[in-house]
Order: structure tokens, then C-alpha cells, then sequence
């Protein structure tokens, strides 16, 4: 029971760094397959995240042509006494255009508004700028030393704790 209520804590302060967090750090790869990062404004709303970005920059038109994007939300460096033990989350992502001026579009839009202020609001009027939907596929919590989890299950809410004996299955090539 308390391996499960000591989860349960994990959990929370996983999910709570996803509610709070206002930029995501991006990792796309483009047509060459050379790698590109970047980092955008983001809402997390309706179990996804949601960027609103331009086709513009590199990193769109690599969301554009692979569907898909890593993302990295991490604590922030003045949080943390170790640089090495930050916590974060390392998330694969599916990425789908929203179709502008849908019900979800705008509504989503209205939240990005409330979040960031006015500056969305002039973004929404450009042609150049389309909001994508980030679903999560797969990824791992790191909360700081021997404290690593692999996330499955629904929007990657459950925690499976990896320890030496895994790591060292997978560098055997062990399934």
C-alpha cells in the first residue's frame, strides 16, 4: 500500500508540472532527417498540449511533413540544487492540425488568449499561424535520481518505475 501511495504522489507532481507548464521544448526533425530544436508557448487543455505557431519557423514545417514532435517539460534550473537530478518529462508526441475556426479551434484559442494575453490575439488573425493538438504516445518522468518512470496508459498517467535490473535488460537488448 504505500508503494502505491508513494505513486500516487508521483503522479501528482508529474500531472501538476503539466498543468503549469507554459513552453515546451521541442525536438522535430526535418525532410533530411536532421534534428531541430526549438521551443514554443503551449496549453495543456483537454489532455493534450496545444501549440499555436507559424509556418514560418523550422520547427512547424517539420511538424507539418513527419506528424509528430518530442517534447521536454523541465523544471526550471533555479529549482533545483542538482543540475544533473532536474525533473522533467521526455514525451513523444502526434501532431494533428486543428481546422481553423472549428468549435475546438476557437475554443482552444480563447484559453491560449486568457493564458497569454492580447499578443494571441493578433497571432489569431495571421494566415501563417495554425494550432496543432500534441497527443501523447509515449515518454518517461525522470524525478530526480533512481527516480525514473516509464509513462503509459491513458495520457500517460501511469508510472512504471525503472530500475538498474531494466536498464540493464534493455542495454542487453532484453524486452
Amino acid at each position: 500500500m504505500k508503494i502505491d501511495q508513494s505513486l500516487h504522489h508521483v503522479r501528482n507532481r508529474m500531472l501538476t508540472q503539466r498543468q503549469k507548464c507554459n513552453t515546451l521544448y521541442l525536438a522535430t526533425h526535418n525532410a533530411d532527417g536532421s534534428c531541430e530544436s526549438s521551443h514554443a508557448p503551449c496549453l495543456h487543455f483537454d489532455s493534450s498540449f496545444w501549440l499555436f505557431i507559424s509556418s514560418l519557423t523550422a520547427h512547424t514545417r517539420n511538424i507539418q511533413c513527419t506528424g509528430s514532435v518530442g517534447i521536454l517539460i523541465i523544471a526550471p534550473e533555479d529549482e533545483n540544487t542538482n543540475a544533473f537530478a532536474r525533473q522533467r518529462q521526455s514525451l513523444q508526441c502526434k501532431a494533428e492540425e486543428e481546422t481553423r475556426n472549428s468549435e475546438m479551434y476557437n475554443t482552444v484559442l480563447d484559453e491560449l488568449t486568457a493564458k497569454f494575453g492580447e499578443t494571441v490575439s493578433v497571432m489569431r488573425e495571421l494566415q501563417d499561424f495554425s494550432l496543432y493538438r500534441l497527443t501523447l504516445i509515449s515518454g518517461r518522468y525522470i524525478e530526480g535520481f533512481g527516480r525514473a518512470y516509464e509513462l503509459s496508459g491513458e495520457n500517460l498517467c501511469e508510472l512504471d518505475h525503472i530500475g538498474p535490473d531494466r536498464i540493464q535488460a534493455e542495454r542487453d537488448g532484453e524486452p
